[in-house]
């Protein structure tokens, strides 16, 4: 009897874990209410070998997948890489190569949308006989403009950065530093990190590709994106497997393509939620006080032999 009181004790200790950690975070999610949204695409705009003076046409797709229809406007803004994940923060800029937005004419300053629908805006980018070689950039907004009875004043905006190249005294070199691959990882995504350096004047495009191979069987996965890196401004690449399994363990490697140099590097990952590292030494510890509770053979057939 008391072993089987123990064992029930041990049980219930189990479902409380498997509820705390695994059941009641699932339970608490919540759907977002519909509201006024916008994409951009392209996300941002690469302008190689542009010759000072000459013009390029591009376009810009706007969407409204939100469930309100609204007016928005285009417009160029000055915009400069910062932080790792080249923050779209957009700030007035004295800046030399930080004006490609002053380039750039809108063939409409604003338009209305209807939700669901689609609308292309048309970009010409036009480069001043001046412009410094090498990298320049700046960013086109896109941004929902408020009825104006609404007494709004927040606005919601989208900025999509421009990256050009231009001609002259231009030259490319890169590198990859600081690549970690974390062994023990509790739960997804599976998250690897790495930094790219721009040694050259002009801006160029990094490919990425992190490929993880489950172990015994385990579910496996592949990806390569491409990165912009500027001069002056490391890249911070944070690859991730956003679903990941939570418990595996995967050979993982990260492949980088700068410029042409290619360099792979690799490791273990162990993917083991935080609730099972503490459930395991429970379970060695239950065992443990289970056995020096279980009477030995010994001890049994001596009490049989007394009776």
């Amino acid at each position: 009897m008391k072993n089987f009181a123990f064992c029930k004790q041990i049980t219930r200790l189990i479902a409380v874990l498997l509820f705390v950690f695994v059941v009641y975070p699932s339970a608490t999610a919540v759907a977002l209410p519909g509201k006024e949204s916008l994409t951009v695409s392209p996300a941002s705009l690469q302008l190689d070998s542009l010759d000072p003076g000459e013009s390029v046409t591009k376009e810009l797709t706007v969407f409204n997948d939100g469930t309100y229809d609204y007016d928005f406007r285009v417009y160029g803004e000055s915009y400069a890489p910062s932080g790792g994940g080249y923050d779209t923060k957009l700030a007035t800029s004295d800046n030399p190569r930080a004006q490609v937005s002053k380039w750039v004419t809108v063939d409409t300053a604003k338009k209305h949308l209807k939700a669901g629908e689609t609308t292309k805006v048309q970009l010409t980018i036009t480069v001043p006989k001046n412009a410094s070689p090498g990298s320049n950039t700046g960013a086109v907004v896109v941004e929902i403009v408020p009825p104006e009875s609404s007494g709004i004043v927040a606005k919601k905006r989208v900025a999509m950065p421009l990256f050009a190249n231009v001609s002259g005294n231009v030259s490319f070199g890169g590198r990859v530093v600081d690549v970690s691959i974390p062994f023990w990882q509790f739960t997804p995504p599976l998250k690897t990190s790495l930094h790219i350096e721009n040694t050259g004047n002009a801006f160029f495009l990094a490919k990425v590709k992190l490929k993880a191979e489950g172990m015994f069987g385990a579910k496996s996965f592949e990806e390569e994106r491409e990165y912009v890196v500027v001069p002056d401004q490391p890249r911070a690449v944070l690859p991730v497997w956003s679903d990941a399994p939570s418990l595996g363990l995967f050979q993982v490697s990260i492949t980088t393509d700068v410029l042409g140099k290619v360099e792979t590097s690799s490791g273990y990952v162990l993917m083991m939620p935080f609730w099972l590292l503490l459930f395991i030494p429970v379970l060695i510890a239950a065992t443990f006080l289970y056995r020096l509770a279980r009477p030995s053979k010994g001890q049994v057939k001596f009490r049989r032999d007394h009776k």
